[in-house]
């Protein structure tokens, strides 16, 4: 079969991430070559009635019958590349990458000309907060990586001279 649309083509190793997410977990992709972030989950808090509501659960919770709540059944495919970073947290640790948590104010994420969170549309104050939080994340891969970047030439660079040091003495 002969498919144009197939993505593994020319013996090209790819990689694929796949997820299903219930409630309110969050998955992002980092892309090394872009350096950028995608969130590949979406956030239900904007739909729930309480921050109390994680939008969905397994285990008998609906109706008499205690069906699960799949309210924010999700699933998502990411292609990946060699070194992109998949990043899946929590509701406690996304929440605390909300600017409202840290006592930002909306002018201070880039929300022009708004004093406080009261005044603004929902829609855009979802998707300022949405894209905060996104930088928040890159911004710790990133940190990630220069650690790990480091620690890599500080092993080879201590290996080498071990390296050196037993080679003078024989």
């Amino acid at each position: 079969n002969n498919n144009n649309n197939n993505i593994f083509t020319n013996n090209t190793q790819k990689w694929a991430f796949v997820t299903t997410s219930i409630g309110d977990c969050r998955a992002f992709h980092y892309s090394i070559q872009s350096r950028k972030i995608q969130e590949l989950t979406s956030s239900p808090r904007e739909s729930l009635q309480s921050v109390q509501d994680p939008g969905g659960r397994l285990g008998a919770y609906v109706g008499a019958e205690g069906k699960p709540d799949l309210r924010n059944l999700q699933s998502c495919l990411q292609i990946c590349e060699p070194d992109d970073y998949i990043v899946m947290v929590t509701d406690g640790v996304s929440d605390n990458f909300d600017p409202r948590m840290q006592g930002l104010s909306p002018c201070q994420i880039g929300l022009k000309m708004q004093k406080n969170w009261n005044n603004i549309a929902s829609i855009e104050e979802h998707e300022a907060i949405d894209h905060f939080v996104n930088k928040c994340i890159r911004e710790l891969i990133e940190k990630h990586e220069i650690i790990s970047n480091e620690m890599q030439t500080s092993t080879s660079t201590s290996n080498i001279s071990n390296l050196g040091l037993s080679n003078s003495t024989s």
